[in-house]
């Protein structure tokens, strides 16, 4: 509960919008699935759908992180400067030559020494932010895919009346989202947000609530 009221503090308007907007689709057609098997009744949270709106909740909330990593590698794309530390790294290179390779004093030991490591410093920093560039064009289309995924399952929930079949289309999606979880975990720098374990929020059936 920590963390998705920090996610929901820490995400912009329009991709918390972009959530409840499908949060909102899934509502309405697990709804409208519920009425057509059983029309005398318009709740939707029976015991026997409980295993489907469990996987929904853990795809959403999947979904939710997705959108806050997607948020903060965002952030430090914009924060961090790659022309800035390749011009250091240039100006940094440019002096170690200056210094003379046939130079064995102390003096110049010590310089090199100095620049060696700050050069090291900058090209890990390079290294992690084209790591960052990467994951964030990655993370951008796993955020389409899964939303394309969820759509389609709440459309399921319509067209099938086979609680068992949507059961396992869900736990099938669930298991394609295992590479984009490890991403998410490897990310933490980024998100602070700590590692996905098994416990989601209930998300499908709790109240809207925008920012």
């Amino acid at each position: 509960e920590a963390i998705l009221e920090r996610i929901r503090q820490g995400l912009p308007h329009e991709l918390m919008s972009r959530f409840n907007r499908l949060r909102m689709r899934c509502q309405h057609l697990r709804g409208l699935a519920s009425d057509l098997k059983h029309p005398q009744y318009s709740d939707f949270s029976s015991t026997l759908d409980s295993a489907q709106i469990a996987g929904l909740d853990r795809l959403l909330w999947v979904f939710l992180r997705l959108l806050f990593t997607y948020h903060s590698l965002e952030t430090f794309l914009e924060d961090t400067s790659l022309e800035g530390m390749q011009s250091d790294k240039a100006k940094l290179e440019k002096r170690l030559t200056e210094i003379g390779a046939d130079d064995q004093s102390q003096r110049a030991q010590k310089l090199r020494h100095a620049i060696g490591d700050n050069l090291q410093t900058l090209q890990d920093r390079i290294d992690n932010y084209q790591r960052a560039e990467e994951n964030y064009e990655f993370v951008g289309l796993e955020i389409d895919r899964l939303e394309n995924k969820i759509k389609s399952l709440a459309e399921l929930a319509v067209n099938r009346q086979e609680p068992d079949f949507i059961t396992d289309e869900v736990d099938r999606v669930a298991d394609s989202m295992k590479h984009t979880e490890q991403t998410m975990n490897d990310l933490q720098f980024a998100t602070g947000l700590g590692r996905i374990d098994e416990i989601a929020p209930e998300l499908l059936l709790e109240q809207q609530q925008e920012k």
